[in-house]
C-alpha cells in the first residue's frame, strides 16, 4: 500500500516535469524556425542591398548622360543663336548691297546717257565701259567702228540689217564663232558692247540679234530696261 502511494506521489510530481520538457522542445523548434527565417531575411536584405547599389549606379550613369545631353543641347542652342545672328547680319548686308546695286545701276544709266553716243568695249569688267565718241553718231557709223575693233581683236563682224521702231536688227558674220568659240564671258562682252554702243544713240532702245543658238549665246533682244543689259 505504501509502495503504491509512493508511486502515485512520484507520478504526480513528474507531470509538471514532463509538460516542461514538451514545452522546451517546442521552444527549441520555434527558435530554429526563427533562425531559419532570420537567415532567409538576411539573404533577402543582402540581395536588396546589391540591387539598391546597382540601381544607384544606374541612376548616376543616367544622370551623367542627362547632363551630357543637356550640355550638348545648350551648345546647339548657342550655335543656333549664333547662326541666327549671323544670318540676320548677312541678310542685312545683302539688302544693303541690293540697294547699293540698284543705286549704282541708276547712276550708271544716268552716266551713260550723259555721255551721249559712244563706243563701249568689254574687256575685264562685268559690263563694258565707255571708250570714245563715235565719229559718225548713226547706227551705221557705230557698227562700222565696232567692226574695226572686232577685226583688231579677232572677233566676228557685225551686220546691221535694219532699224525699225527703235529696234536695231543685227546679224553676226560668223555666229558659230561667237556662240560657241569665245566662251561665256567673251560672248556676253561682245553682245553688251554692241548693245551699249547702239543704245547710246537716242533713236535706238533695243538691239535684236538674229544668230544661231550655241553654247554661250543665242538669238535674243536686249533693251535699255532689260535686266540682261
Amino acid at each position: 500500500m505504501k509502495k503504491t502511494a509512493l508511486l502515485f506521489f512520484i507520478a504526480i510530481l513528474s507531470v509538471p516535469f514532463l509538460f516542461s520538457c514538451a514545452s522546451h522542445k517546442e521552444t527549441v523548434s520555434e527558435l530554429r524556425e526563427c533562425r531559419s527565417e532570420l537567415e532567409s531575411l538576411k539573404e533577402q536584405r543582402d540581395q536588396l542591398q546589391v540591387s539598391a547599389k546597382q540601381w544607384a549606379e544606374e541612376y548616376e550613369r543616367m544622370q551623367r548622360q542627362y547632363l551630357d545631353k543637356l550640355n550638348e543641347l545648350n551648345a546647339e542652342i548657342e550655335d543656333l543663336e549664333d547662326f541666327r545672328q549671323r544670318y540676320q547680319r548677312l541678310s542685312s548686308s545683302h539688302e544693303n548691297l541690293k540697294l547699293r546695286q540698284s543705286l549704282f545701276d541708276e547712276w550708271a544709266d544716268a552716266l551713260m546717257e550723259s555721255f551721249g553716243p559712244g563706243i563701249y568695249r568689254g574687256e575685264v569688267y562685268e559690263r563694258p565701259i565707255f571708250h570714245h565718241r563715235p565719229q559718225n553718231s548713226t547706227p551705221e557709223g557705230v557698227v562700222e567702228e565696232l567692226n574695226s575693233y572686232f577685226q583688231e581683236s579677232n572677233q566676228p563682224g557685225l551686220i546691221l540689217r535694219s532699224v525699225e521702231n527703235a529696234v536695231a536688227h543685227l546679224e553676226v558674220e560668223d555666229d558659230r564663232k561667237l556662240t560657241s568659240g569665245t566662251g561665256s564671258f567673251g560672248a556676253r562682252m561682245y553682245i553688251l558692247s554692241v548693245f551699249y554702243s547702239l543704245a547710246s544713240l537716242e533713236e535706238i532702245n533695243c538691239v535684236e540679234f538674229d544668230i544661231e543658238e550655241g553654247d554661250h549665246a543665242g538669238p535674243d533682244r536686249y533693251c535699255r530696261d532689260s535686266a540682261d543689259s
